[in-house]
């Protein structure tokens, strides 16, 4: 099938699952449904059970849902390459970059399987102890809020810098509610989101360390296209500096506005949003707002495939 349009893989994070993803996706056999029977060995979960008939309390555990969306997205992505569709350049969200390093050819499906489902227990492990959170900033930019976490010397960071207006911030829970009012008397507002821990904070640093020793002992390879990385925002492509930063990703700030706009400066005009939600659909207009100078499609099953094949070959 002819790809005439430059086009991007955009592989969605925690928070863009929902109880019933993968209903369609493994309905059927094939190697969709092969990959998340992998998951399911590598985890130790029952991922599609949990999927597909909850609880939602258990969906969203981390080290349950790493494996869980990663196994859907790669199977999403699977879909597409048997469609004789490919990527001109990938990105993940967080969580999502390792599908995306998977879908450039960076490590296989069992390597990725194995780090998501090391990463996500990791990350479970310490949450428990850290008693810590994200909340989402309002109507505050990254540089005056810099400035007031500065300024406050509350041991708060910048997780997310998702768009201009969708920023999130993580630390310590007592430190997040004490910058309530510092936020407020900026003009912005503080919302609490709910998460299971501080991710991509300083005090991720052990798990991050125990991640590393995972990350070191993976096969890491060329990309085949550029991966836009959540740190620095730019594009790689050589496998040693690929795996430096998949090194640091767990304690890092997640550029994904500076990724997006890179990606539309080196000419990709169709995004693909593969995996499940609408998370970085919904991202894609906040950073992009003239919606007439590209396309952003979801593809989630066998279903909504036909569609997206030709959107591809549209110039």
């Amino acid at each position: 099938m002819e790809q005439t349009t430059i086009t991007s893989w955009l592989f969605p994070g925690q928070g863009s699952q929902y109880l019933g993803m993968g209903r369609d996706l493994w309905s059927r056999a094939g190697r969709p449904l092969e990959i998340v029977a992998e998951a399911e060995e590598i985890s130790g979960f029952a991922l599609r059970q949990i999927c597909l008939q909850g609880p939602a309390e258990e969906l969203t555990r981390t080290d349950v849902l790493q494996p869980a969306l990663t196994a859907m997205s790669l199977g999403c992505a699977h879909l597409l390459s048997e469609a004789g569709l490919h990527p001109d350049m990938v990105a993940g969200h967080s969580l999502g970059e390792f599908s995306a390093l998977c879908a450039a050819g960076v490590f296989s499906v069992t390597d990725c399987l194995r780090l998501v489902t090391a990463r996500g227990r990791l990350m479970q492990d310490i949450a428990q102890h850290l008693q810590g959170g994200m909340a989402a900033v309002k109507r505050v930019g990254p540089v005056p809020l810099q400035e007031v976490i500065e300024k406050s010397g509350a041991p708060v960071c910048i997780a997310n810098l998702n768009s201009a207006d969708q920023i999130v911030v993580s630390g310590p829970n007592n430190a997040l509610t004490a910058l309530a009012p510092q936020i407020a008397a900026a003009g912005g507002e503080l919302v609490p989101l709910v998460v299971a821990g501080p991710w991509h904070h300083p005090s991720m640093e052990p798990a991050a360390e125990s991640f590393r020793a995972v990350v070191d002992a993976t096969e890491f390879r060329h990309a085949r296209c550029p991966v836009f990385m959540n740190v620095p925002g730019a594009a790689q492509t050589n496998a040693a500096r690929i795996k430096e930063l998949v090194r640091i990703q767990m304690t890092s700030s997640v550029l994904w506005q500076a990724s997006i706009e890179a990606m539309f400066a080196a000419g990709a005009r169709l995004f693909l949003e593969v995996g499940p939600g609408k998370v970085l659909r919904g991202l894609m207009r906040r950073i992009i707002p003239d919606e007439a100078s590209y396309r952003v499609r979801g593809i989630e099953n066998q279903r909504s495939l036909q569609f997206i094949a030709t959107e591809a070959a549209r110039p």
